[in-house]
């Protein structure tokens, strides 16, 4: 429970999305409708369908949540292991519960002590660690083995860059980085699925659709999270959006056959434009919706 609500919900994007890109703020009532309603029919979603994709009589654990339940049950849980109640002479049930509770109290306290002692070393570490990386030596964040090797080819680099490119070869000792898959809890089997998956998407896929400028992406980087427009400069939405009508879609159409405002300005100004590895990766997003459709049709 207490990871579920501490969860962040994905709805504080589209709210930030509309206020900062579109300029429509909602109001404090309507944001907090907004994001617990989402959330509500989420959960409630997951509920009705539990007997689907877990079963009835099934129970399921979620890996990312075990760190957080072993934190809290170290701090602060209850043991009760080296509890050993002593024979009083005269069988007193007040007598007998006292010494219990003074020996788990004794217990919890020492356990409690330990564990927050070695959690104080790991967080001061953990800081320790990455204040070198980040401010000391942030060259240790990425090292591009090829940008090394040949730093003046701009194919290398461009394949070889953590930062601009694929990242092929590219060696990371930043946890932040590392952790990104959580390694100490995902199985190994999960972890060679994704990691198979992403060398194919990034390392062959990518490169490939950009040298054969798929979706015209050749005048795009090479990897990049932003949209561009077809003169591969950063999509301008305030061109599209300052001349858009409120009460029509951006591809609909007006009832004398003309095009909205909104609509002639973004067919004017340019089509969105992904790079192909965001591409890619919708395509990827799209297709595990079928995935999960036919792995319960198969298994279930």
């Amino acid at each position: 429970m207490v990871a579920a609500g501490g969860s962040f919900a994905p709805a504080y994007q589209w709210l930030a999305t509309l206020d900062i890109d579109y300029g429509r703020p909602l109001g404090r009532w309507q944001q907090f409708l907004v994001v617990l309603s989402t959330q509500l029919f989420g959960w409630s979603l997951g509920h009705m369908l539990r007997h689907i994709f877990v079963g009835r009589r099934n129970g399921i654990i979620w890996p990312d949540t075990l760190p957080l339940s072993f934190l809290i049950q170290s701090l602060y849980g209850e043991s009760t292991d080296s509890v050993t109640v002593a024979k009083p002479e005269i069988y007193d049930a007040t007598e007998c519960e006292r010494i219990i509770s003074e020996q788990s109290s004794e217990s919890n306290f020492g356990c409690a002590t330990t564990s927050t002692r070695h959690l104080a070393f790991l967080t001061g570490g953990t800081f320790v660690y990455q204040v070198i990386i980040s401010y000391i030596a942030p060259v240790f964040k990425s090292l591009c083995l090829l940008c090394i090797w040949a730093p003046q080819n701009k194919l290398l680099s461009l394949l070889g860059s953590g930062w601009n490119g694929t990242g092929i070869l590219s060696l990371t000792f930043d946890w932040e980085a590392l952790g990104t898959l959580q390694p100490l809890i995902t199985p190994l089997w999960a972890q060679i699925q994704y990691y198979a998956g992403a060398i194919l998407m990034t390392y062959v896929l990518t490169p490939i659709g950009w040298r054969l400028n798929w979706w015209g992406s050749q005048n795009l980087p090479i990897v990049s999270t932003n949209v561009f427009d077809t003169s591969g400069n950063a999509y301008n939405i305030s061109l599209v959006h300052r001349f858009r009508n409120p009460e029509t879609d951006i591809t609909e159409m007006v009832s004398d056959g003309h095009y909205a405002p909104g609509a002639l300005m973004y067919k004017t100004y340019s089509p969105v434009r992904l790079t192909v590895n965001s591409a890619l990766g919708y395509i990827c997003s799209v297709a595990a919706t079928t995935a999960v459709i036919v792995h319960l049709a198969l298994w279930h």
